[in-house]
């Protein structure tokens, strides 16, 4: 089960990454600082984990090969044009 699902497009700007980790950070820094010893494990943990899925083992999705862009699908197929101001079928 994935907690941080690293293929999600809101992931893919690094600024976006750094500032979930940075926050994650944060907060383990503050529960220390007010003494409370388990608090501050249980983010660090999860800023741990979530410096290891967004940042160090980050992969990028490929956006093209999941999908094709309209440029792709125009070239491969002609469109017929039909003339102007006919609007009879034939």
């Amino acid at each position: 089960m994935k907690f941080i699902d690293p293929t999600h497009p809101v992931y893919r700007p690094l600024w976006v990454r750094l500032v979930l980790v940075g926050g994650c950070i944060a907060w383990t820094a503050v529960e220390y600082y007010n003494g409370q010893q388990t608090w501050g494990l249980i983010f660090l943990v999860i800023s741990s984990y979530a410096f290891a899925q967004l940042l160090l083992f980050y992969k990028p999705p490929e956006e093209q090969a999941e999908k094709p862009t309209e440029e792709k699908l125009t070239e491969d197929k002609p469109v017929e044009e039909k003339p102007v101001g006919d609007s009879r079928e034939q």
